[in-house]
C-alpha cells in the first residue's frame, strides 16, 4: 500500500502528474489487497 501512498502525496503535494503505467500499477497494488482480504474472510 505505501507505493499507492507515495503516488498520492506526490500528486496532491507536490503536483506531479501522473503516468498511465503508475495508475496501472497502483490499481494492481490495491487490488491485489482487496484479493487478499476477500480470500482471507473465507
Amino acid at each position: 500500500f505505501e507505493p499507492v501512498a507515495s503516488l498520492l502525496i506526490a500528486y496532491l503535494v507536490l503536483g506531479q502528474m501522473l503516468s498511465p503505467s503508475q495508475l496501472v500499477g497502483g490499481a494492481v497494488v490495491v487490488g491485489g489487497i482487496v484479493v487478499l482480504s476477500l480470500s482471507k474472510g473465507r
